[in-house]
This record gives structure tokens, C-alpha cells and sequence, in this order.
């Protein structure tokens, strides 16, 4: 072989003899052109994802009300009509499932309700279908405070347009007029009792001293 002359390739098995650079060539060409495809593919196939209907969820939101309002509910007053929503940009989302859980408030002990033995326990929990996007229960809120409610809507068996979401509720509960009146009262009573035993006490100190 000259000086130069660049050294045949021998295939182990043949013994034939064939040019390194040529096949190294080829083999970097074809292999660039299989990633180019496999880019090319997974491009086309992420493209047609994105196109077919479905395939994004809805962003949906839960709404929560009540009939009277919260600022209008006495406690112990009747069943309160109550309405959960599931909307997606205020539209109603069909085939959903709502499961509400409520908690009954927490008080001080210095102003305890009329049921201390249910402050701050869980107060009960609902399933409710909604297939055009729209449940109504009745509730009985039964004492005053600050309620917790807990809700969580799914989508019914075999739909998936959009996925599971929980929304916390604060629902205030002002106290029975007649009871804060009551109160009112009681207290105006003790404090003019209290003045009155004052001011008799004070008189029968004078009257004391002056005899002495």
C-alpha cells in the first residue's frame, strides 16, 4: 500500500474490503434523516392533540347562595334554601356532582351559643347530582356564627369535561334578634339594679355617719 493511500475496511466476516469514509458517510446521512422524521412525527401527532375537541378541561368555578341571604337567616328559623353552581365563565357546566360539607362555627366561651355541644363539630355533608350544572338543598343553620362550607364538584360517571375542584365557603350567621333584644335588656336591668343598690347604699352611709 503507498504512502498516503487511505487503509481498506475488512469485514470481519467476508474479508471484503470496502471504503470507511463512503459507508460513515451514509450512515451519519441516514441517521440524521430518521431523527428529522421522528421530530417531524411527534410535531404532527402533538398538532392533532391539540386540535381534537375534549382534550382540554374546562376551567370551571363553584358558586354558593342561599335564599333568604346569610345576613337575613335566623338561626333555628326553618330550612334555608341553598344552591350550588358549577359555571365555566358563568355558564352552567353539565353532568357534574356536588358533595357539600358543612361545619358548624366555633365560639368563644365567653359568648357560648344556646348549643355549646355542637360548636365547631362537623354539621353534616351532601351528594347531590347536578346534570344541567345546578343542585338545591335545603339547610337548617342552627346556630349563630361563622360556618364552614366545604364543596367539591366532579364530573358524572363517564363524562371528563373538566376536573375536580374544591371551593371553601365562609357563611356568616348573625344571632336570633329576639335573643340579642333579650340580652340587651337583661343587661340594661342588671346595670340600673346596680345603681339603684349604689345609690341606696351610698344614702344609708350618710345617714349612718350623720347619727354618729
Amino acid at each position: 500500500m503507498a504512502a498516503g493511500d487511505k487503509p481498506p475496511c475488512y469485514s470481519g466476516s467476508t474479508g471484503i474490503s470496502h471504503n470507511c469514509g463512503k459507508t460513515q458517510t451514509r450512515t451519519r446521512k441516514l441517521t440524521m434523516n430518521k431523527r428529522q422524521w421522528r421530530h417531524l412525527i411527534l410535531g404532527l401527532v402533538a398538532l392533532m392533540l391539540a386540535l381534537v375537541p375534549g382534550t382540554a378541561f374546562a376551567a370551571v368555578d363553584i358558586e354558593f347562595g342561599t335564599d333568604p341571604p346569610a345576613e337575613e337567616v335566623i338561626p333555628e328559623h326553618g330550612p334555608v334554601i341553598s344552591t350550588v353552581r358549577v359555571v365555566d365563565n358563568g355558564q352552567p357546566v353539565a353532568n357534574a356532582v356536588v358533595e357539600v360539607s358543612v361545619t358548624n362555627p366555633t365560639v368563644s366561651p365567653l359568648f357560648s351559643t344556646d348549643m355549646p355541644m355542637v360548636e365547631g363539630k362537623p354539621l353534616g355533608r351532601l351528594v347531590l347530582a347536578a346534570p344541567e350544572g345546578e343542585a338545591t338543598f335545603n339547610w337548617l343553620w342552627p346556630i349563630r356564627g361563622d360556618y364552614s362550607v366545604v364543596i367539591t364538584a366532579r364530573p358524572a360517571e363517564g363524562s371528563t369535561a373538566f376536573e375536580p375542584v374544591t371551593k371553601e365557603f365562609s357563611y356568616q350567621v348573625s344571632e336570633n334578634p329576639t335573643k340579642r333584644n333579650n340580652l340587651i335588656i337583661l343587661l340594661v336591668i342588671l346595670i340600673g339594679f346596680g345603681l339603684l343598690s349604689g345609690f341606696v347604699l351610698g344614702r344609708s352611709s350618710v345617714r349612718v355617719g350623720g347619727q354618729a
